[in-house]
């Protein structure tokens, strides 16, 4: 039996902000892939934020563009192997908007699981900022696990 269940499952998608209440969603993704002895994937997402056209030449913005990547994949790299150090993760850097990006790539990836941390703002909270977590928890086609970081 519990063979069947390992078998059903290949891929976890971990996604990180950087944020301490985020390492704990990475960390339980981590646990949950070996258990199931799945690859581990862990994703951030930049949002795309330029400054006015006006204010910039083209060039401008696309060496603010690649540094801002360049910084953010260095940064993605040296939170994989302070959290995970030895295990086997792939990590994914997009550009765009955080739930859309998530999503697509669950798909891609053929995501079994999404591991995601939640802050727990609350309804009030929700509705000033929005949720990450909501979004890709109504646009998922494969089941999403959130996790509270414990300072919540």
């Amino acid at each position: 039996m519990e063979g069947d269940l390992v078998s059903k499952y290949n891929t976890v998608l971990a996604t990180t902000d950087f944020s301490e209440a985020a390492s704990a969603g990475v960390l339980a993704a981590a646990d949950l892939a070996e258990a199931l002895d799945a690859d581990l994937k862990l994703i951030y997402v930049a949002e795309d934020r330029m400054p006015p056209l006006g204010m910039t030449t083209e060039q401008q913005r696309k060496d603010i563009r690649q540094r801002h990547e360049d910084l953010a994949r260095e940064s993605l790299d040296k939170l994989a192997a302070k959290l995970l150090g030895d295990k086997p993760v792939e990590a994914i850097l997009r550009i765009g908007n955080p739930a859309a990006e998530i999503v697509a790539c669950a798909d891609e990836v053929g995501a079994d699981f999404i591991v995601m941390a939640t802050r727990g703002f609350g309804s009030v909270g929700q509705m000033i900022f929005g949720s990450t977590t909501q979004k890709v928890l109504h646009n998922a086609q494969c089941p999403v696990i959130s996790v509270r970081s414990s300072d919540d």
